[in-house]
């Protein structure tokens, strides 16, 4: 029997778009034992705060190392920076409840941990190359929640 824990990795290690790709990748290496132990520290705190506004100082001041080493560390372990490991799994969780739920894009906004709807819209688009709405859309005429299965 799986653990909530294995469940909860593996959902958010599946690419959900072609940008989120490299972050599966990366992702999957936080469960190889040979992994820094320091940015695997990062990794966690990021993933327990995904929803909450994030400092440097504060992924730092979880592994217990100063904030440039930390930046340097996390993209030499994961090969992405921590930026966009924050947004790639905000964005992922973002995706997920556009397409499992009809909360407002604000809602989804704030659940997600994005400052505001115009920010969460603008990176979304940017990233995905469609609105939240559009991709809310399109997903949901596919299919809903069967499509989610098989898309996320």
């Amino acid at each position: 029997m799986y653990s909530a824990g294995h469940i909860y990795n593996t959902v958010y290690s599946i690419p959900v778009s072609r940008y989120d790709a490299k972050f599966a990748a990366a992702s999957a290496l936080n469960d190889n034992p040979n992994d820094n132990a320091y940015a695997a520290a990062m990794k966690q705190f990021i993933d327990a705060n995904r929803n909450k506004k994030i400092l440097p100082e504060d992924i730092a001041s979880a592994a217990h190392i100063c904030k440039s080493y930390a930046a340097i560390l996390f993209r030499q372990t994961y090969g992405v920076t921590v930026t966009d490991y924050i947004l790639s799994v905000r964005l992922g969780n973002a995706k997920k409840m556009l397409c499992c739920t009809d909360a407002s894009g604000e809602i989804i906004a704030q659940s997600c941990g994005f400052c505001d709807l115009f920010y969460f819209s603008r990176i979304f688009k940017k990233k995905e190359g469609m609105a939240p709405s559009a991709f809310r859309e399109r997903h949901r005429s596919f299919g809903g929640d069967t499509m989610v299965h098989n898309y996320i």
